[in-house]
C-alpha cells in the first residue's frame, strides 16, 4: 500500500458519482478515508517544532504508567517516547458530565487517561458503547485519518487526562505506526474475514494492530474477565494456542485464526481462557478500534460464534473421536 497523492491515485475506473457514494457509505460505517500508510499527509509541509512542557520526575513516571499498555506507543523508540511525554499536557477533569470530545467535531487532541471514568456514546444510541475506568486512551482515529470525531466522550467521574496535540501526534506516532502497519497488510489481504474488504479498509485495520508475543503456558485472555475497556481482539500470526472453557480444552488456534471477538460483540465476559501452547506471535486491536473498524466483518464473526463448543460438547466429541 501507499504511494503518492498524484493524479494516478484517482485513475481508478470509478465515476465521480460512484466515488462520492463510496465516501458517504464509508462515513456511515464509521470508516476512515484511508490508512496511515495510504493517507496523503496534508500536514507534511507544516513546520513542526518539538513541544516541551516542563515536568517533574514524578509526573513523568505517572505518564509512563498511563501509556504503558497503549498499542500506539509499542512502535516508538526511547527518543520518540520522550518526545511524546515532553509534549503531553495535564488536563484535570473536575466536573461530571464534562464533554471531552464531541461526535462530528474536528480532532485536535489525543487523550490518555490517568484516572477518572468516561462514557463513549454514539448519536442515536441511549447506552454507552464503551466505558473507560482509570485507564485507556481515546481520540486517535480522528487525528490519524483527518476525519471528524466518531463518538462523544463524557466524564462520569472526576479524573486526570494527558492531552497530546495533533501536530506532535502526527509527526511522531503516525510516522512510527505507518512502518509497522505495512508489515501486516499482505497477511491481512489473505485472511478469511478480511479478504473481501477493499485495500484501504484492510490497511486502516492494519494501522490499528499491536504486535504481541507470548511464551508457552502464558494466558492471553482469561475466562470470566469482564473489563471491556481493557479487552482486545486477536489474530494469530504464528504459533499455536488452545481455548479452555470450564477446565476443558474446547478449541485450538493456529496461524490466521482469531479470538476475543465474542465478548466484544455480545458485551459479555470472556467465555474461555486462551493459552499459548508454543511461542506465539499475535496482533491485537483494542476495543474502541474494533467497534469502529470491524463492522463489515461482524456478521461473519457472529455466525462463527454459533459454532463455538461448550465444555460438555468438547468432552462428548472427544469420547466419540
Amino acid at each position: 500500500m501507499g504511494g503518492s497523492c498524484s493524479a494516478q491515485n484517482g485513475a481508478a475506473q470509478m465515476s465521480k458519482e460512484d466515488e462520492e457514494e463510496k465516501q458517504k457509505l464509508m462515513q456511515q460505517r464509521g470508516k476512515r478515508r484511508s490508512s496511515i500508510s495510504a493517507e496523503c499527509e496534508t500536514e507534511e509541509d507544516t513546520p513542526y517544532e518539538k513541544k516541551v512542557i516542563a515536568k517533574t520526575p514524578e509526573t513523568i513516571t505517572r505518564i509512563e504508567a498511563a501509556v504503558a499498555d497503549n498499542f500506539l506507543f509499542a512502535s516508538l523508540d526511547a527518543a520518540q517516547k520522550k518526545e511524546i511525554i515532553d509534549a503531553m499536557d495535564e488536563r484535570k477533569v473536575e466536573k461530571v458530565g464534562e464533554v471531552i470530545i464531541k461526535q462530528g467535531d474536528e480532532g485536535d487532541f489525543f487523550y490518555v487517561i490517568e484516572s477518572g471514568e468516561f462514557d463513549v456514546t454514539l448519536e442515536g444510541q441511549s447506552s454507552p458503547v464503551l466505558q473507560y475506568k482509570n485507564g485507556g486512551a481515546f481520540g486517535e482515529l480522528a487525528l490519524m485519518y483527518n476525519w471528524p470525531r466518531a463518538s462523544t466522550v463524557t466524564a462520569t467521574k472526576e479524573g486526570i487526562l494527558w492531552a497530546l496535540d495533533r501536530s506532535t501526534f502526527k509527526h511522531v506516532i503516525v510516522d512510527a505506526n505507518r512502518k509497522k502497519a505495512k508489515m501486516y497488510e499482505e497477511f491481512l489481504s489473505n485472511h478469511d474475514i478480511l479478504k473481501n474488504l477493499d485495500p484501504k479498509e484492510r490497511a486502516t485495520i492494519a494501522d490499528n494492530f499491536l504486535p504481541l508475543e507470548f511464551a508457552p503456558g502464558k494466558d492471553v485472555v482469561t475466562q470470566g474477565e469482564d473489563d471491556k475497556s481493557s479487552m482486545k481482539f486477536y489474530i494469530v500470526i504464528d504459533g499455536e494456542l488452545k481455548a479452555i472453557r470450564d477446565g476443558v480444552e474446547v478449541n485450538k488456534h493456529g496461524p490466521g485464526s482469531y479470538f476475543g471477538e465474542k465478548a466484544l460483540i455480545e458485551d459479555v465476559p470472556r467465555a474461555a481462557t486462551i493459552q499459548a501452547v508454543t511461542n506465539c506471535k499475535l496482533v491485537a486491536m483494542d476495543v474502541a478500534a474494533f467497534i469502529r473498524l470491524m463492522g463489515p466483518c461482524q456478521d461473519v464473526m457472529k455466525r462463527n460464534i454459533q459454532e463455538y463448543k461448550t465444555a460438555e460438547q468438547a468432552q462428548a466429541d472427544a469420547k466419540t473421536a
